[in-house]
């Protein structure tokens, strides 16, 4: 149960990039790029775009990653 009742004012965000559908991930990876495809595409086709704050992301820098990981992790990656 929701401290506030009133459900009907709040707004879904949906974070979104193509990128997003053409990364191969492992089998047991929860993140499944059809998946992914397939919830755009059904948030388009029945016109949801504006009931939602929908964000489209960019691609992250190494700079961008080292806000979160340690600098020889992103540089591990990048070899």
């Amino acid at each position: 149960r929701y401290a506030n009742n009133n459900l009907a004012m709040r707004k879904v965000c949906y974070l979104y990039n193509d990128d997003f559908t053409s990364f191969t991930l492992a089998q047991e990876h929860p993140m499944k790029p059809m998946r992914l495809k397939m919830v755009h595409s059904l948030i388009n086709s029945y016109g949801l775009t504006s009931s939602i704050n929908m964000y489209y992301s960019k691609k992250a820098t190494a700079e961008d990653l080292c806000q979160f990981h340690h600098p020889l992790y992103i540089k591990y990656l990048q070899t």
